[in-house]
């Protein structure tokens, strides 16, 4: 373990079958009142998300993060002390099972205390299926929080590719194909779009099963996982409007079609785009107001009364202008046809 003044670093390792080691982060303030368990997206790693968590735990909110199987250092490893996953080696499956060993692992760390489960883009659409699924971990939870969500793309694949790809990954699970990341898109913040293209921890590539899996996963949430969605399950999504990777839209059918009794509630950021945590215009300062004020409200129990309907705040835009940082893609391998390049997620 390794410790800076903002955070402790730790390698947890998740049971077998397919034990892995996974990098994680803990920032933990003095005296918390709520534990935050945080899921980045596709290609990402929890270093660029490290100025939301910093003020989270200065807000008295601690955050366990992690590096998720396939991505960041936990694809990685460390020479000779931690085997690296590899990149993009990922399924729905293995996701489930270690946000099971993840929010465990974070509970026994900041015990006690309402825990939250949230996540951005891939991880945003992961947390939602977590919490449909009703594992025994999900079914703990104070609330869970998504920050645009995979739950469809704003321009969505062709179901031809999509269907010869699925059946490709049955035969090549691991085979790496070219994801293509469209940086202009993340947000309004140059440098922090910039700073992807340099980012050595950052890989434009996934494999057949990672990204086919994920994209099927969102369509579940739509057809099926909303339908077993607990009454007694809160549920936060932030989204901008003119995100042009995951569709907004979709995300508030999503939550349309939760159950009336579901305390939901969907906050849109009038103009943002995909990565509202690099965005300008205040919106990032607005990203950990409305977490916080959200977290505080649900401390007390599961789920208030809940509102027949999802609530919906439009974010105007205000004057204050906010900085970012880093990440950097690279190096795919097998050409594919274009069509199945996939925006960042």
């Amino acid at each position: 373990m390794s410790i800076t003044d903002t955070y402790t670093e730790e390698w947890l390792q998740t049971p077998s079958p397919n034990s892995i080691h996974i990098y994680s982060r803990l920032y933990k303030p003095e005296n918390p009142k709520a534990l935050v368990v945080f899921i980045h997206g596709f290609q990402e790693h929890v270093g660029r998300h490290e100025h939301i968590h910093a003020q989270l735990k200065a807000r008295g909110i601690a955050v366990f993060a992690i590096d998720q199987r396939g991505f960041g250092r936990t694809a990685f490893g460390v020479k000779g002390s931690h085997h690296g996953t590899g990149y993009g080696r990922t399924g729905v499956d293995l996701q489930m099972g270690d946000l099971e060993h993840v929010t465990g692992a974070a509970r026994e760390r900041v015990p006690g205390l309402p825990t939250f489960l949230m996540g951005h883009s891939m991880g945003g659409g992961e947390t939602l299926s977590y919490a449909a699924r009703g594992s025994p971990g999900a079914k703990t939870l104070s609330g869970v929080i998504a920050s645009s969500p995979l739950v469809g793309l704003t321009n969505p694949r062709s179901k031809l590719v999509r269907y010869v790809g699925g059946k490709a990954a049955v035969l090549m699970p691991w085979f790496s194909i070219p994801v293509k990341v469209e940086v202009e898109g993340l947000s309004h913040d140059i440098a922090a779009n910039e700073a992807v293209l340099k980012d050595p921890l950052i890989v434009s590539s996934g494999t057949l099963k990672g990204v086919g899996e994920m994209l099927a996963e969102g369509d579940l949430l739509m057809s099926h996982h909303h339908k077993t969605w607990s009454k007694d399950m809160p549920v936060l999504i932030l989204h901008g409007t003119d995100d042009p990777v995951t569709s907004h839209d979709t995300t508030k059918k999503f939550l349309d079609l939760l159950p009336s009794e579901v305390d939901k509630k969907l906050v849109s950021f009038q103009g943002g785009y995909h990565e509202l945590h690099h965005e300008t215009d205040g919106m990032q300062e607005r990203v950990v107001n409305e977490v916080t004020q959200w977290i505080e409200a649900h401390l007390g129990s599961p789920a208030a009364k809940p509102p027949a309907a999802p609530e919906v705040v439009v974010s105007p835009p205000s004057t204050s202008s906010t900085e970012a940082a880093a990440a950097e893609p690279e190096s795919p391998t097998a050409p594919v046809p274009e069509d199945t390049a996939t925006p960042k997620l």
